[in-house]
């Protein structure tokens, strides 16, 4: 089993007018990591105004051990015990078999978490009951991101369909799961950011679902 690889996310140059697509992990991810703390850095503005980002991204290719646990196969996931985001490298690499944005919108999706952690909703959303809306807050954020490098150029429409079936793809079974909702609503939360352009829709995603009544462990 090799280490798992770290890339450093606050030391990381790209070529400004590169286009966002990932065709090798190792030396993709650091410009998309780039592109997104500048995307949340101006749009979180004042609110954080000494926005940087997660600490690192780690890929693994076997299970490893984080604060936040061990980690899972095919799997991401943000860690706010140590600012970092892990990936599972052999299924990002699987994924890229199908197309190249796919990643990106993962790495989008847990970016978002990331933020929601900057800005305390990781904390106070869990003294609610619904913590779906933080999965489906961070399908809205990574629709912002989408929406940003569709209006700069880096992407095109292709690529934000890609993402769309990514996110209908990975959606819960059946309404009554409560991991991270079903594919309809991770692709309408996902619409909402990319169609609104604006992170005070996002905002709305804690408060609509944590209206939703529990559901009970045994249904």
């Amino acid at each position: 089993m090799k280490a798992p690889a770290i890339i450093s996310v606050l030391l990381v140059l790209v070529c400004a007018n590169a286009r966002t697509a990932i065709a090798d992990p190792a030396t993709d991810i650091p410009q998309v990591a780039a592109e997104l703390s500048d995307y949340w850095r101006a749009t979180l503005g004042s609110r954080v105004p000494s926005y940087q980002g997660p600490r690192a991204i780690v890929y693994y290719d076997s299970p490893i051990v984080t604060p936040c646990g061990q980690s899972t196969m095919r799997n991401a996931r943000f860690c706010p015990g140590d600012d970092t985001i892990y990936l599972d490298e052999t299924w990002v690499n699987g994924l890229l078999a199908v197309d190249d944005y796919t990643p990106v919108a993962i790495l989008a999706h847990e970016w978002g978490h990331e933020v929601q952690n900057e800005l305390g909703t990781l904390e106070r959303s869990s003294e609610h009951a619904y913590l779906r809306a933080l999965e489906l807050q961070a399908d809205c954020m990574a629709g912002l991101f989408t929406r940003s490098q569709l209006d700069n150029g880096r992407i095109g429409v292709v690529a934000v369909a890609q993402a769309r079936r990514f996110f209908f793809s990975v959606g819960d079974p059946n309404p009554k799961m409560r991991s991270h909702g079903t594919g309809t609503q991770r692709v309408g939360w996902f619409n909402a950011g990319y169609g609104s352009g604006s992170f005070s829709v996002c905002e709305m995603v804690i408060r609509r679902e944590h209206a939703m009544p529990r559901i009970p462990d045994d249904q």
